[in-house]
């Protein structure tokens, strides 16, 4: 979803073509068009199961990184293996989901530099609420059941691995509002409090290339804190009642 225009692009992968069609009404087309082209939108594909994937990804990065000489692509929504790694490849800056990371997934994660965007909580919460939902049907429940154990695992394996882990919930899947639960299933997958922590405030300030206005508290960046009644490090789900909110440097 282009810059958030309504212009959609579909990457023709499930039969192995390997071209790009565009969805979009003419004067959608005319606005978005030429700004992608010279590189200054950004936006994410949708790519899981590939054929071919890893040219049809450098392929569409050459084609918006026209005068700027480098890639606009600036995340990547996926879960199956192939499609990561093909992501990866083709020089995104981060997977969101990672629900299947093998261990090419990690090496390239590493050499990139790219940041996994775990979003653990559709995992924990949905299992439990599939039982006596018609929607559920047993196959879309084994579907759940892996997609949460993958999650979870892969996690481990990228925080183990050193990938560099910024926040996500995936939000709008689970309860608006509830987003700091994540903190918590974090954790219980392994993560330090502390890591948990920045991977929320330091990671993803410098995966947004914000780190000058955001992500530590100190002089000159945006004063945006929040405050709780103790200390998250013994118990992260402190996070999950604030207390109070201080945006840009005022008690809202």
């Amino acid at each position: 979803n282009i810059g958030g225009s309504g212009l959609f692009y579909i990457l023709g992968t499930c039969f192995g073509a390997k071209t790009i069609t565009s969805f979009g009404s003419e004067k959608q087309k005319r606005k978005v068009l030429p700004k992608l082209a010279k590189g200054e939108l950004n936006f994410s594909l949708a790519l899981t199961e590939p054929s071919g994937g890893t040219d049809i990804l450098a392929m569409q990065s050459r084609a918006v990184s026209d005068g700027k000489g480098n890639f606009v692509i600036n995340g990547q929504k996926t879960f199956i293996t192939n499609g990561i790694n093909a992501a990866l490849r083709a020089g995104v800056d981060s997977i969101d989901h990672g629900t299947f990371l093998d261990d090419e997934s990690i090496k390239l994660f590493k050499r990139t530099g790219a940041y996994l965007v775990p979003t653990l909580l559709p995992g924990h919460k949905i299992p439990a609420t599939m039982e006596g939902n018609p929607f559920f049907t047993e196959a879309i429940k084994a579907k759940a059941r892996s997609a949460s154990a993958g999650s979870k695992a892969s996690f481990r394996k990228a925080y183990q691995g050193g990938v560099r882990i910024a926040f996500g919930t995936d939000s709008g899947v689970t309860k608006h509002g509830a987003n700091a639960e994540e903190f918590a299933v974090m954790v219980a997958a392994g993560m330090s409090e502390m890591d948990a922590i920045q991977s929320a405030t330091v990671a993803a300030a410098q995966l947004i290339e914000m780190s000058d206005e955001l992500g530590t508290i100190e002089p000159g960046k945006l004063a945006d804190m929040i405050a709780v009644d103790s200390s998250p490090l013994d118990d992260i789900s402190v996070l999950e009642n604030v207390s109070a909110v201080i945006k840009d440097g005022k008690l809202q």
